[in-house]
């Protein structure tokens, strides 16, 4: 006769959850945060790890460049400088994931917006800057080279980081002016290393040159000049640091009588939503700009113009646009 089975002790279901609840607590660290692949990305630009969904693992982030840990289930950051990183996640003293990522420099042209008609721009200040700055002064002479440079918005801050020793600047990456719709006026950008202390520097010079600064609560500053001119707007944005330059109406010539005209600034603010909005290539991909490499030799500093022609008028302009490159190098051009 079989024997009839024991009843449970009335401990054992309680014991069992209480197990089952240890192994589930234990088991949300096990939960490895995804990492993603190895993977290419550009200095200053965030990449995303971890999640956000509620039921993602709280864990310890070390970014592999020496900026502070973060403790989060997901979190963004952006690498400052071009080099080989190693994301680890950690729980304590242990490692639940890692993910190696190689930082490129951000080409200059990625950080101008799509629509952008005109571009001047030097793709690496290492190696070139020094040639062009050396064959401007000795073209109109030191003297005056120095001068108008020194006037050329974020200028001062590139010829700083020629003399050598710590800069914001990054030689690595570029260098320009760009133009676009809608905005009368220009706009230079230069790469750094360090946004903040690039805009705190950029400041500096602008108030030794007379300028009134006026920092914003969203880390931009509103720009006054000392002549009087229409106010500029200086930001960051994801590696590079923008001055927008609107263009101020021309003074009356001497003796000419003074108008009152009524006319509208140019909305500095509307670059910063161009750059900030741009995710792509930027001018990068521009199908002229694509079509005509090939055509152009390498260079020290380029220069690309492809103003917009409406439907109808294609046919009577023959030239679509431009794309040229200036070599310097010692003592020849």
């Amino acid at each position: 006769m079989a024997s009839r089975p024991r009843a449970l002790p009335t401990s054992l279901p309680l014991l069992l959850l209480t197990v089952a609840l240890a192994w589930g607590a234990a088991g949300c660290h096990g939960v490895r945060p995804d990492l993603g692949p190895e993977r290419t990305v550009e200095a200053g630009v965030p990449e995303a790890f971890g999640s956000e969904s509620p039921k993602a693992p709280v864990v310890t982030w070390d970014f592999g460049d020496q900026t502070p840990l973060q403790t989060a289930a997901g979190v963004r950051h952006a690498w400052a400088t071009a080099g080989r990183y190693t994301v680890r996640a950690l729980d304590g003293q242990k490692e639940l994931a890692r993910v190696v990522l190689t930082v490129v420099p951000r080409p200059v042209l990625r950080a101008v917006p799509a629509d952008a008609q005109t571009v001047l721009w030097v793709p690496r200040l290492r190696g070139n800057v020094e040639g062009l700055v050396d064959f401007y002064e000795r073209l109109v002479g030191a003297g005056n080279a120095r001068a108008t440079l020194e006037d050329a918005p974020l200028v001062p801050l590139l010829l700083r980081s020629l003399t050598g020793g710590p800069t914001e600047v990054d030689p690595e990456e570029g260098f320009g002016f760009f133009l676009v719709p809608d905005f009368d006026g220009v706009v230079a950008l230069l790469g750094v290393t360090d946004a903040r202390a690039a805009l705190a520097a950029v400041a500096r010079e602008l108030r030794d040159a007379g300028h009134r600064v006026l920092p914003q609560e969203d880390g931009s500053a509103r720009v006054e000049p000392v002549d009087g001119g229409l106010p500029m707007l200086l930001f960051a944005d994801r590696g590079y640091v923008y001055l927008a330059v609107p263009d101020s109406p021309e003074p009356p010539e001497p003796g000419e009588p003074v108008k009152a005209l009524a006319v509208e600034s140019p909305d500095v603010n509307l670059v910063r939503r161009k750059v900030e909005a741009q995710s792509g290539p930027g001018v990068s991909e521009h199908a002229l700009l694509s079509e005509l490499r090939g055509k152009v030799r390498d260079g020290s500093v380029f220069l690309f113009s492809a103003p917009p022609v409406a439907e109808s008028e294609k046919e009577d302009i023959p030239v679509r646009g431009f794309f040229g490159a200036l070599a310097v190098q010692a003592d020849q051009v």
